[in-house]
């Protein structure tokens, strides 16, 4: 902060170490000062820098090896180079931080539903299920770790990003030419740069010798740049006396000085905003896992209640089913329903969700791959099917990123009377100039598809015809008249001119190329020249087919920025005649060559001075004086094309005799020679004659403009982000229909988004240490763009449409913009620092939300623009996707939702930070991807439904099961099994059911608090099933039991200690035991004797069962497991009494107790006890028949269950739709045939063999359900289409909602439009504003 005097000797006291002298360093220079008072330094600064460059200019001092040196142009020494490398830091980008593996792992692990199932697993291993438990621990841990390694290896944007910059740089060090590292390179080097050469900083400009380079990686936009010493061009997107580093150097040569290295860069800013973490609006689980997650959570209170329900029903039923439980024993009756709860609940647990919904996304992915999007991260799938705005840029995403001639307009002399042709309609019958006005259609890029009409014979049906077969009668290039010679020529103006502009069209783009390879056509050469080369093809005018003529290489005039012209020179043909009838034009007697001169129409408008003449079925070349009328009307027709966002491009023709063309020679340079073409020779009539004016624009694709009406329909936001200007931003938006129908949104340019309208172009610390060349003419470039703002906003702004405050806050420039809000939420609003503090300042979030909710078309777009937007929309609620292919584009493909790069023209920094690349660069294909998306989801809520209808269905049936007294309708077994073949496998194939009808007409879904599951599918699916699933079971399984055992409860069927129960009829299965010396009764495990009836063919056959002992005499008949389950073993020889008799235990209870010898106090099981096997008598096996059948069942109405779940509206004529379901259907069918006929694989699952009837039971029982769930959908359909916003017209496009901000502190409700309420921006006007005007 000191201040001192400047010592003009310190070149001669550089190396006297001072004590006293200090090193200052100033806004220019170095220099050694000596501290004393404070003084003004800027007047020191003048005379120091004035005095050095005398003493430098007379010869008498050298540049200094120690210091740096004070005469612009001479560079750095080398100590000082040191000296500000150490400072600054190497000219590096600094790569962007990557996430760990073990960051990666804990954000994919934050799903409840994870937590829910380790839990279950935790659960099935205590309670001794450790398969189970170690299936879901492997379930949890491959979907974990899938995802992040996925999630991983998509971080790779900054090292490409680092590979742009340039290894080598040529710069002056010690006033002489160096090579040196680029990472050296410090601000206020001297650069040398030239054609081939990647700009290794941002430099300005010095010296240039037509220097043109190619700024795609900033700007988007593939065009070249002509650089100068002063910013001349002011339509340019940066000055054009700036270099920028990362951009390369198409031709030409430069004497530049460094102003920023490393992060200080246009592209460091861009490093910048790709490693800000909080730039990213993606959060660390998407959309559609935070709603797993949130259904994990609905999930896990259904398991409370499973546990709460089963210990409650279990205790009050005194249910002893499957349990060692003594009915009288209610401890014990506590902790088996307890136990049954928590298998219950681990069961109702979507174990396999996350899996599912992983597997779905993959199948999502490789559908979008079919469909050229390439999902780089899998949750792009998912994204996109959220989004509710797409942010795009416009070249070569919605346009074909091919400059093409749209429109040619010629006049010519001639003493008809003006006819339709031309459609001129301020023509007078009595005009002698007739105006013809043509159109090329299609526009197909670089294709040569021959169509160019008049411009009031295109009509619509013209159109289709052109599109159905190519050729129409009113084509003005049909049977490639144009190029053939023999014929003569047309006899209209129209085709006579349209012969002229492709003749001289072709002329004029001798340096390009047009081919074809491999059926794609390719170009090389600027893209003008590309432009005008297809035009001339389109009428036959190809290599192949030349005019004979021979360019004079010599007398070309090559085009620049400053003249905005070119002309080439061609010898034409001894025999005039074969060009007059390929080409329609007629020279002046002596004409030797023709000058064809092209270039901007204000550029030599003036400079015209003749017109064509028809004559005889001919063009006359200057035939005629161009009249002052004749140049307003050609003035005219340019301000039309112009109007139509169309590059206008002027084409005149001179014939030159050789006197003229020696004259030509004899020119001291390229813009003498041009010089003496556009001046008249008024001894002579041959003056530079007007031929036409070509209407040039990138056409948009032809899908582009239906695939955006989908997204309209879809209630999809499109958003056209551009570095063009804004006439063309908004035609081209006009012409795609950008704009929903029910409102027009507005066009902006985005440097409304900034607070203030100061440009800087350089930091802070930069500007210091600058030369006052290089700081004058970054001062003029600064002058230059706030004065372009100015026109601009004059023209464009938004400030009649929004509600800024315009007091001047404490942090606004000048009055401009609204007021800075103390809440800065978005990254945008970050601190800058000394090194940043030449990028753009942003107003407000609330500010910056109101221009982002209603501008559709953003137009001189810089790469932080793109990121305040996408971060704006993003604070109001919407997913936004947003495109790009230029390295620019990276810091908002990082930031978006889903950002989505091109295949083709993407750079690799850009594909690198995008979750989606689209293979052919189109639009379309993202609509395509947002439906692949969509189409997911939809599929995962029928997953998660028919997941969930089932799961609980189970649940429903067992709790009835237990409430009424049944046995069990299915065992753990049987679970496990139904849990892979049906819970998963067969449900897995939903993910390829196809699209509903629908799906593009439905506005994005809301992600906040998403449960998958809707209301509708809750009332009239769920619901339902739930209802009808278990009494269909129960009721078979009744039916079954009744008819194998003759009884239905299962106290019955299970049997009892009690004596004389079985006698009395009361149950199945009579127990013994012994007493122990307490008097308790000890029971047997099985037990000693079971009466059956079982229901055979309608009779009934009763099945007396006694137990056997080989040993001690009895007459038992010892029967195996089959005999046991048709046979009846007979009573004992001697009855009961010789081993059994009547004993009473504490309880007063009477049963029946063993007399034999063999009978242990303990109540162990004596090897001579004859009772029954453990798990075969008819009781048992009857009961594992009955739950065969309910099984059987179970698994067949699942089935039907999930066919009507494949659609949401009636599913008859998709009925044999997804092969995939199909399949694994009829391997689980054909899995469960053999289950039930092959004994060893019954065994394991509990099954037995099932008859005829029974499986025809159990598909009657299938089909009803079926059927009355699809009865079901004639509620359920128009239920889900009033929640979708179908119900009033089902065509109806869906609504775009819009997201109302914050605005200035006080909270506005979100407003959708919906179909009885729309936004409308009037509506919002503030009449004290409505016409306030900017500065």
């Amino acid at each position: 902060s000191s201040r001192c005097f400047t010592c003009s000797l310190h070149i001669a006291w550089a190396h006297i170490p001072w004590p006293f002298f200090k090193t200052q360093q100033t806004k220019n220079s170095e220099a050694y000062c000596l501290r004393l008072k404070p003084t003004n330094w800027r007047k020191w600064h003048q005379v120091v820098m004035s005095v050095a460059s005398i003493a430098a200019s007379s010869g008498n001092v050298a540049p200094t090896s120690n210091f740096g040196t004070f005469v612009p142009g001479e560079g750095l020494s080398s100590f000082e180079a040191r000296r500000r490398l150490q400072e600054d830091g190497p000219n590096a980008l600094t790569p962007p931080g990557r996430k760990g593996v073990l960051e990666i792992l804990l954000a994919q692990s934050q799903s409840f539903i994870f937590a829910m199932t380790l839990l279950a697993a935790l659960l099935s291993y205590q309670l001794g299920e450790h398969r189970k438990a170690s299936i879901l621990c492997g379930l949890v841990t491959f979907v974990i770790v899938a995802n992040t390694l996925g999630e991983y290896s998509g971080q790779d944007a900054g090292a490409e990003l680092a590979k742009m910059s340039s290894s080598k740089a040529r710069v002056l060090r010690d006033g002489e030419e160096a090579t040196v590292d680029a990472e050296e390179l410090v601000v206020g080097d001297v650069v040398f740069v030239k054609a081939g050469e990647i700009i290794p900083a941002d430099l300005v400009v010095l010296e240039t010798a037509e220097l043109r380079v190619v700024e795609a990686v900033l700007t988007g936009e593939a065009a070249e740049q002509t650089k100068s010493v002063d910013p001349v061009d002011k339509e340019a997107t940066f000055p054009s006396n700036m270099l920028y580093s990362g951009t390369s150097i198409v031709a030409g040569a430069a004497k530049t000085e460094v102003i920023a290295t490393g992060m200080r860069t246009q592209i460091g800013l861009i490093a910048k905003r790709m490693s800000s973490p909080a730039a990213s609006t993606k959060g660390a689980l998407s959309p559609i896992h935070r709603s797993v997650s949130t259904f994990g959570q609905f999930s896990a209170g259904l398991g409370l209640m499973a546990i709460l329900s089963l210990t409650t029903l279990v205790t009050l039923t005194r249910y002893t089913g499957g349990s060692p439980c003594d009915a009288e024993d209610t401890k014990c009756l506590l902790l088996s329903g307890s136990t049954r709860g928590l298998i219950a609940a681990v069961a109702l647990i979507p174990h396999g969700m996350p899996l599912v919904t992983t597997i779905m996304l993959r199948v999502a992915a490789a559908a979008m791959r079919k469909r050229n999007a390439v999902t780089m991260r899998i949750t792009a799938v998912d994204y996109l099917a959220a989004t509710s705005v797409i942010c795009t840029d416009k070249t070569g995403t919605l346009t074909q990123g091919r400059m093409t001639v749209q429109r040619l307009v010629g006049f010519a002399k001639t003493s008809e009377s003006p006819s339709r042709t031309s459609g001129d309609s301020n023509q007078s019958a009595s005009s002698s100039c007739r105006c013809s006005k043509l159109s090329f259609y299609p526009l197909q890029g670089l294709e040569p598809t021959r169509g160019l009409f008049s411009e009031v014979d295109l009509t619509a049906d013209v159109k289709a015809a052109m599109d159905k077969t190519g050729q129409s009668p009113s084509n003005l290039l049909r049977n490639n008249e144009s190029a053939d010679s023999s014929r003569g020529p047309p006899a209209d103006v129209d085709g006579l001119l349209a012969r002229a502009h492709l003749a001289c069209g072709h002329l004029a783009s001798t340096e390009a190329r047009v081919w074809q390879d491999d059926g794609i056509w390719t170009s090389e050469g600027s893209l003008t020249e590309v432009a005008l080369k297809v035009a001339a093809m389109k009428g036959g005018f190809s290599e192949e087919n030349k005019l004979q003529t021979e360019l004079e290489t010599s007398l070309s005039v090559p085009f620049s920025s400053a003249r905005k012209m070119s002309a080439s020179v061609h010898r034409l043909p001894e025999d005039l005649s074969g060009f007059a009838r390929a080409a329609g034009l007629v020279f002046p007697q002596g004409t030797t060559h023709l000058a064809v001169v092209v270039g901007a129409p204000d550029k030599f408008t003036s400079k015209l001075a003749r017109m064509l003449k028809v004559t005889d079925g001919s063009l006359l070349v200057s035939a005629e004086p161009l009249s002052d009328s004749d140049r307003g009307r050609i003035e005219k027709a340019n301000r039309e094309i112009a109007k139509c966002a169309l590059r206008s491009l002027l084409s005149a023709v001179k014939p030159l005799s050789e006197p003229q063309v020696k004259q030509l020679l004899t020119a001291a340079s390229a813009d003498a020679r041009l010089d003496s073409l556009l001046t008249e020779d008024s001894s002579t009539d041959r003056g530079l004659c007007f031929l036409s004016l070509w209407g040039i624009f990138d056409p948009p694709r032809a899908a582009v403009p239906q695939s955006i009406q989908d997204c309209h329909a879809a209630g999809i936001r499109v958003v056209m982000i551009t570095g063009d200007q804004v006439a063309t931003a908004e035609a081209i938006g006009d012409l795609i229909g950008i704009h929903p129908p029910t409102s027009r949104g507005a066009v902006a340019l985005c440097s409304e988004l900034h607070q203030g309208m100061t440009p800087h172009l350089v930091s802070q610390s930069s500007e210091r240490r600058l030369s006052r060349r290089a700081s004058q003419s970054i001062e003029k470039a600064e002058q230059v763009m706030m004065q372009e703002e100015l026109k601009r906003r004059t023209r464009f702004t938004l400030a009649d449409q929004m509600h800024f405050v315009r007091d001047a806050g404490p942090n606004s420039d000048s009055g401009q913009g609204g007021a800075r809000s103390s809440n800065r939420r978005l990254s945008v609003h970050d601190d800058r620092g000394k090194n940043d503090s030449h990028e753009a300042e942003y107003r407000s979030p609330e500010d910056l939300a109101q221009m982002t909710a209603m501008v559709n078309v953003w137009a001189r777009a810089q790469p932080t623009d793109k990121v305040a937007i996408v971060e704006s929309l993003a604070s109001q609620g919407h997913i936004a996707a947003m495109t790009g292919d230029g390295v620019n584009d990276a810091p908002a493909l990082t930031a978006a939702s889903v950002g989505v790069s091109m295949g083709i023209t993407g750079t690799a920094v850009a594909q690198k930070s995008a979750d989606l690349v689209l293979m052919d660069d189109n639009f379309s294909s993202i609509v395509e991807a947002v439906k692949e998306g969509r189409i997911i989801y939809s599929n995962m809520q029928k997953y998660v439904t028919a997941n969930m209808m089932i799961k609980v269905g189970e649940f429903a049936c067992i709790a009835t099961a237990i409430a009424a007294g049944l046995p069990l309708p299915i065992t753990p077994v049987q679970q496990m099994y139904n849990l892979l073949t049906i819970h998963i496998a067969l449900l897995m194939t939903l993910a390829f059911e196809p699209a509903e009808d629908y799906i593009m007409r439905v506005p994005p879904r809301k992600t906040k608090g998403d449960m998958i599951i809707t209301k509708s599918m809750f009332f009239w699916r769920w619901l339902p099933h739930i209802c009808l699933f278990p009494p269909v079971i129960c009721g078979i399984l009744a039916f079954g039991v009744h008819r194998n055992v003759g009884f239905v409860f299962s106290r019955q069927i299970q049997g009892s200690t009690v004596a004389g129960e079985l006698d009395s009829g009361h149950t199945a299965c009579e127990f013994a035991g012994v007493l122990s010396p307490d008097k308790n009764f000890i029971v047997d495990p099985a037990p000693f004797h079971c009466a059956c009836t079982a229901y055979r063919e309608g009779n009934s056959q009763v099945l007396d069962q006694w137990g056997h002992e080989s040993a001690g005499g009895l007459a038992g008949v010892q029967l195996d497991n089959e005999s046991l389950w048709t046979q009846t073993s007979g009573p004992w020889k001697d009855g009961r009494d010789p081993l059994l008799s009547h004993c009473t235990d504490a309880k007063g209870a009477e049963h029946y107790c063993w007399q034999s010898a063999g009978n242990a106090t303990d109540g162990a099981q004596s090897p001579t006890r004859p009772i029954l096997p453990t798990t075969a008598s008819c009781a048992t096996r009857g009961t594992r028949r009955s739950q065969a059948l309910s099984f059987v069942t179970v698994q067949v109405c699942e089935i039907a269950v999930i066919l009507t779940m494949r659609r949401h509206s009636l599913g008859f004529p998709h009925f044999f739709g997804n092969a995939s379901f199909w399949f694994v259907a009829s391997i689980v069918v054909g899995l469960l045939a053999l289950a039930i006929k092959w004994q060893p694989l019954a065994a394991p699952l509990d099954l037995d063999e099932l008859n005829t009837a029974d499986l025809w039971m159990s598909l009657v029982c299938g089909f009803c359900l079926m059927a009355i769930m699809e009865v079901l959908k004639f509620r359920f359909t128009p239920a889900l289409h009033r929640e979708l916003g179908l119900d009033k017209d089902p065509e109806k496009p869906a609504p775009i909602r819009s997201r109302a901000p914050s605005v200035h502190g006080h909270r506005q409700e979100a407003i959708e439009e919906s179909d009885s309420e729309e936004w409308d921006g009037e509506d919002r006007e503030d009449p004290d504003h409505h016409n306030a005007k900017t500065e």
